[in-house]
């Protein structure tokens, strides 16, 4: 029976560069992909930071100023959060600073894989909220870690 050994992030980075550039040389192909440069309106990548990281007193739309007047794109938000739909619509609205994404918060404390009934589904009307505030907010991303029930 064979056992996996798991690799060390330098090992597997090792392994998939190196098996890259093999494939690279096995197909023979000598292209160059050129892509355009972007146009002075449109950024190739975008800032963006989570709500958290953001240690001033004042209110959520002072936040959000604070970010657009630092060059930042974009905002991710918590949820579920004490922030009311309304607040954050309203910061959205005056600052021009779109929400691009949320962060289930209760992805951590109430797991998926929780033995416990009852704590997965306060997890699972986590994961429900926090999709429908992304949509709600316009947001296009979503992060929670599902994480795989084991068993001993």
């Amino acid at each position: 029976m064979r056992h996996f050994v798991p690799a060390s992030r330098r090992e597997f980075l090792f392994a998939s560069t190196a098996s890259l550039a093999a494939i690279a040389g096995l197909t023979g192909t000598n292209r160059t992909v050129v892509q355009e440069p972007a146009t002075t309106d449109e950024k190739r990548f975008k800032k963006a930071v989570k709500i958290g990281m953001v240690q001033i007193d004042g209110t959520l739309e002072d936040k959000f100023r604070l970010l657009k007047k630092l060059g930042f794109d974009g905002v991710e938000l918590d949820s579920p959060s004490e922030l009311k739909a309304r607040e954050v619509l309203a910061a959205i609205e005056s600052t021009g600073l779109p929400v691009h994404g949320v962060v289930d918060s209760f992805h951590w404390q109430k797991t998926l894989s929780h033995p416990d009934e009852a704590v997965r589904a306060e997890g699972l009307g986590g994961l429900k909220t926090a999709l429908r505030d992304a949509k709600d907010f316009g947001g296009t991303s979503f992060c929670s870690c599902l994480e795989f029930a084991t068993t001993t």
